[in-house]
C-alpha cells in the first residue's frame, strides 16, 4: 500500500508520543503511590498533633478568664474582704 500524504511517518510519530506519554504516566503513578505511602501518614500524624495542641491552648485560654472570674466573685463575697471594704 502506498503512503498517503506522509501518514505513515506521522503515524509512527503519534505512536511514539503515545508510548512516551504512557511511560510518563506510569512514572507519575509510581511517584504518587510512594508519596501516599510515606508522606500522607506523616501529615495525618502532624495534623492530629496540631489538633491536640490547639485544644490544649484553647482550654488554657478559656480557663484564664474563668479563673479570674472565680477569684473576683470569691473576693467580692469573702467575709474578710467585705469587712475591709465596709470599714
Amino acid at each position: 500500500m502506498a503512503p498517503r500524504n506522509g501518514w505513515n511517518d506521522y503515524q509512527k510519530l503519534v505512536l511514539n508520543k503515545l508510548d512516551d506519554h504512557s511511560n510518563s504516566l506510569e512514572d507519575l503513578n509510581k511517584e504518587v503511590k510512594s508519596i501516599r505511602i510515606t508522606d500522607v501518614p506523616n501529615l495525618q500524624v502532624e495534623i492530629a498533633m496540631l489538633k491536640i495542641k490547639a485544644g490544649i491552648w484553647g482550654a488554657v485560654a478559656g480557663a484564664i478568664p474563668a479563673a479570674l472570674a472565680v477569684v473576683y466573685v470569691w473576693l467580692q463575697y469573702s467575709p474578710a474582704v467585705a469587712a475591709t471594704v465596709t470599714k
